[in-house]
């Protein structure tokens, strides 16, 4: 049972990457394109690149491990065996990461699946798609056939110009914050410094905040995307703490795991 149950995730995980791959990576599976309203000032911004590339923000994803695991470390410090002190810090790390991994995961399919569906142009929809009928069209009239010309970048990219409900980086941003804050909340709630916990909490809100912001400031995302990402981000967090990790309360030791 424990094997199927692996390969039961593995093969659920796998799902899920290629899912995300085919959307983000490829483009293969098609966006649905909702239009442009002609001389629209709201997505004519230039494209200025991301404060947070993405690649910052998966590794931000994948270090959380690291900070859950000396938790686990100091909360067993009892433990006299130096090794048996790594083994059930470690697994109880990857425990509640892989809980972690599990809400990132739902989540951001979620997401891509939205953004599949809603199709709503970017800022700088106009500088990166550059699309056919945006040229002489009607000041205010509504078009919604359009074909982007832009061949100097990747299609993934052009494609992309055009999935901005909802934001990504600011769902995937409070989703980690809120999920280490409450993490370190049930981990430390009797912590003789009242002031650490609060100040470490304060910074995981400070990591998500500006992954938001960011967002809107890099001209990649409408406020309301930001909005609404940071909804789901919020509400999976929470979800995830809640229920899939039961407010952190466990009795599983490293010889169950």
């Amino acid at each position: 049972m424990r094997i199927t149950s692996v390969l039961l995730d593995l093969a659920l995980c796998t799902v899920f990457v290629m899912f995300y791959v085919m959307v983000e990576e490829t483009a293969i599976l098609p966006s649905n394109k909702r239009g442009f309203i002609c001389g629209d000032p709201s997505i004519n911004f230039k494209y200025t690149g991301d404060t947070i590339e993405d690649w910052l923000l998966v590794g931000s994803m994948f270090i959380m491990v690291i900070p859950i695991w000396i938790c686990e470390a100091i909360k067993l410090r009892k433990i006299s065996n130096p090794k048996i002190l790594w083994q059930q810090s470690m697994y109880m790390g990857i425990y509640w990461f892989n809980r972690y991994v599990i809400g990132a995961t739902f989540h951001q399919a979620v997401l891509e699946a939205i953004k599949l569906m809603m199709g709503e142009c970017r800022p700088h929809f106009m500088d990166t798609c550059r699309p056919d009928t945006g040229i002489n069209c009607t000041l205010g009239e509504y078009i919604i056939d359009f074909t982007c010309t832009n061949l100097e970048d990747s299609q993934s990219f052009v494609t992309d110009s055009y999935r901005s409900f909802p934001s990504g980086h600011a769902a995937l941003g409070f989703y980690e914050g809120i999920f280490l804050a409450w993490y370190l909340q049930r981990s430390f709630s009797s912590s003789r410094s009242k002031w650490l916990i609060a100040v470490l909490q304060g910074l995981c809100v400070t990591w998500s905040s500006f992954c938001a912001l960011t967002r809107i400031t890099d001209n990649r995302h409408n406020w309301w995307d930001v909005l609404f990402g940071t909804i789901i981000g919020c509400t999976t967090a929470i979800y995830i703490c809640a229920v899939v990790c039961r407010n952190f309360k466990t009795s599983i030791h490293a010889t169950h795991l």
